[in-house]
C-alpha cells in the first residue's frame, strides 16, 4: 500500500503533480459542474451570473480558510506575511473555515443581487458534498490525513507508519458521496412532505441545506473518535462542539424555513 499511496503522483526535472491539489481540483470542477446544471435547468437565473457569484464564493472561502490556517500555524509562519501568502513554501487552508465561508458569502451574493438565497444554497450544498468527497479521496491516494491506529482488518499501513490506521480520509468521502445522491433525492421529493410544508401551499427552499448540516455534522461528529483532533482549546477537544454546532444550526434552519415554531400551540 505505500507503494500506491504517494503525496506525488508524477515529477520530471523539477516538475511535480502533486496529488491533493490535483484532487481538489477535480473537485471543484465536479462540484461547480454540478452547481451550474442545478441552476441551468432548474432555475430562471442566468448560468453565467450564478456561476460568477459561486466562483467569488469559493474564493473568498479560500481566503478566510487560509487566514485560520496561518492563525494556527503561526509559530511556524511567524509574524512575516510573506509566509503566510506563500502557499508554495507553506501551502495549505483550513477546510472547515473555507466551506463555511464559502457558503455565508454566497448566501450573501444572493441577497445582494436578488437571487433566493435559499434555493441557490440548497444547490451549493450538494456541490459541496461532492466536491468535498473528490477532495478527501486525495488525502487518502496521497497517504495524509489517516485516523488513529486501530487493530480492525480494514487498518492500512499508511507511508511512514508501521501499524494499520482507520482510513478515515475513505470514511468521509464514502459517506459524503452517498449523501450526495441522497440530497438529489431529497430534493426531487421534500416539497411533498407535509410535516415540513406545514400550511403553507408550498414548501420553502432551504431543506436540502438544513439535511446537509445536519448530516455533515453528525458524520464528522462520528469519524472524530477515529482520528486525531482538528481544534483544540487547550486540553478540549472542540472538533465537538463544531460539528454539534452544524447539527442544531441545521435544525434551526429546517424549524425556520417550515414556518414552525418552537412552543407554538396548536
Amino acid at each position: 500500500m505505500e507503494n500506491i499511496l504517494r503525496s506525488v503522483l508524477f515529477s520530471w526535472r523539477g516538475i511535480e503533480l502533486q496529488t491533493i491539489p490535483l484532487f481538489l481540483v477535480v473537485g471543484l470542477l465536479s462540484g461547480i459542474f454540478v452547481y451550474w446544471r442545478k441552476i441551468k435547468y432548474d432555475s430562471e437565473y442566468s448560468e453565467y451570473e450564478a456561476v460568477d457569484g459561486f466562483l467569488r464564493s469559493l474564493l473568498g472561502g479560500y481566503l478566510m480558510g487560509r487566514a485560520v490556517f496561518v492563525l494556527m500555524n503561526i509559530d511556524v509562519l511567524g509574524l512575516y506575511p510573506l509566509n503566510w501568502i506563500n502557499v508554495v513554501l507553506y501551502p495549505g487552508f483550513n477546510e472547515l473555515s473555507a466551506l463555511v465561508a464559502s457558503g455565508g458569502l454566497l448566501f450573501w451574493w444572493c441577497k445582494k443581487h436578488k437571487f433566493e438565497a435559499w434555493m441557490v444554497l440548497d444547490f451549493w450544498v450538494r456541490s459541496a458534498f461532492l466536491g468535498f468527497a473528490i477532495y478527501k479521496l486525495g488525502y487518502f491516494a496521497a497517504g495524509l490525513g489517516f485516523g488513529n491506529a486501530t487493530s480492525m482488518p480494514w487498518g492500512i499501513v499508511f507511508p511512514h507508519t508501521i501499524t494499520p490506521h482507520h482510513p478515515v480520509q475513505l470514511y468521509l468521502a464514502a459517506a459524503l458521496g452517498i449523501m450526495f445522491f441522497v440530497l438529489g433525492k431529497i430534493e426531487g421529493n421534500y416539497r411533498t412532505f407535509l410535516w415540513y410544508r406545514g400550511k403553507r401551499k408550498t414548501a420553502q427552499a432551504g431543506f436540502v441545506l438544513s439535511i446537509g448540516m445536519i448530516s455533515f455534522g453528525m458524520i464528522n461528529l462520528g469519524l472524530s473518535w477515529l482520528k486525531p483532533a482538528s481544534f483544540m482549546m487547550g486540553s478540549f477537544m472542540a472538533d465537538y462542539a463544531i460539528y454539534a454546532a452544524f447539527i442544531v444550526i441545521g435544525l434551526i434552519i429546517m424549524m425556520v424555513r417550515s414556518g414552525r415554531k418552537i412552543g407554538r400551540r396548536k
